[in-house]
């Protein structure tokens, strides 16, 4: 009989340790698809800004060839101007669903990606 409860315990306490193994790498699979995303959005924040910087520079050099063009600087930034806006309005009526939408798969693409190969590196 004390055999048995020493058995019993022995594998409650190896069930625990098991249990808490395995929360362990859960926590650690979690950590690393977070860091994964993180890096992910980091380096699309650095593209983003890149990008920004040279459509601007884009916008002002054509602004001024069309103010050049019309001999107004004033037309031409005002016509560059209202491209953008009609550009944005477009965007926001047209976009907003298919950009929410490809943000969402690229967000779980990353995620699951990440998963993939940790279980396959496992085998």
């Amino acid at each position: 009989m004390i055999e048995t409860n020493s058995q019993l315990n022995m594998l409650f306490q190896q069930a625990e340790q098991c249990g808490k193994t395995t929360l362990q790498l859960y926590k650690l699979q979690g950590v690393a698809s977070l860091s994964k995303l993180i890096a992910s959005c980091a380096f699309m924040l650095v593209m983003g800004i890149c990008l920004f910087i040279a459509l601007i520079f884009l916008s002002i050099g054509l602004a001024l060839f069309i103010g050049q063009a019309m001999s107004s600087m004033f037309n031409g930034f005002i016509i560059v101007s209202v491209f953008y806006m009609v550009f944005t309005f477009l965007l926001y009526q047209l976009g907003a669903v298919s950009i929410k939408r490809a943000v969402r798969n690229a967000i779980i693409s990353i995620l699951l990606k990440s998963n993939k190969h940790e279980y396959q590196n496992r085998d």
